[in-house]
Order: structure tokens, then sequence, then C-alpha cells
């Protein structure tokens, strides 16, 4: 997804005019003790069930959507499901 979507040029202005974007990465390697335990409070407060998950937060904290997964979209797919969300 990173690859696929995240670093394009065209999900980086629409970023950067529309969200915050915070990215948490869980990697499979070991983690140091206090990244494990903000990777499991993450989890925890935002159910997050696989891999990869994308909250949409509105800016007091409420979510508002959620997408999972991720299905091979283009830049375009991928902004457009975010734009559903958050019009």
């Amino acid at each position: 997804m990173e690859e696929g979507v995240f670093s394009k040029r065209d999900f980086e202005k629409f970023a950067d005019r529309n969200i915050v974007l915070m990215k948490a990465d869980f990697p499979r390697a070991k983690q140091k003790s206090a990244i494990k335990k903000q990777n499991a409070e993450l989890k925890k407060e935002f159910k997050a069930s696989g891999y990869p998950s994308v909250f949409i937060l509105s800016p007091k904290g409420k979510t508002l959507g959620r997408i999972h997964g991720y299905g091979g979209w283009s830049v375009d797919e991928y902004i457009d499901k975010i734009e559903k969300i958050i019009r």
C-alpha cells in the first residue's frame, strides 16, 4: 500500500490538502518494548483486526470510516474511497 498508493505524488498532494496522515507500522520482527506497547494500545483503541487498516477520523478523533485490506486499487480509486468517507 505504501508503494502503490501512499508514496505516489497524486496521493501526497491529496493528503496535503485534505487530511492529516498518520501511519503506524506493525512489523512482525521483534520490537522495542515501548513501541510494542504503543502498537498494542493503537490496535485495541481502533479495533484493528487486519492489516492494512485505514481509519478516517474527524478532527475531534471520532471514527468516520474504515478501509480494511488493500485490493490493489489505483491512487484515484483509493482517494475516491477516502473522499466518500470525509465528504
